[in-house]
């Protein structure tokens, strides 16, 4: 590819709650900065920029579809701890990666 081309790969995330999507950027699994700037959402991931916006995820790099895949797998866990902590329920992590326990509180 010539230096003087940048090519954006992008990915539809349709995450509805903008409020859940910053939670689970800030605890994603590696560094990660967010910065927040009107409707868009920055953020780096192993030193990459990805840029949130209008419900796409959007980056120069190829990796995007997977990273895509960690942000949705982040935002799901958040949204399994609120309804956790709404209804009173206990989570659990199991030892299988993405898959959790919950159970009513006694």
């Amino acid at each position: 590819m010539p230096c003087d081309q940048i090519i954006l790969n992008r990915v539809d995330l349709a995450l509805a709650d903008r409020a859940t999507l910053l939670e689970a950027l800030k605890v994603f699994s590696s560094p990660v900065t967010v910065v927040e700037n009107g409707e868009r959402i920055g953020f780096l991931h192993k030193g990459r920029r990805y840029e949130i916006a209008n419900g796409q995820l959007t980056s120069q790099y190829r990796d995007v579809g997977e990273v895509a895949d960690l942000v949705k797998q982040a935002y799901s866990t958040q949204v399994l701890k609120k309804a956790a902590s709404k209804f009173g329920w206990a989570m659990k992590k199991t030892t299988a990666d993405n898959k959790y326990s919950l159970s009513r509180r006694a």
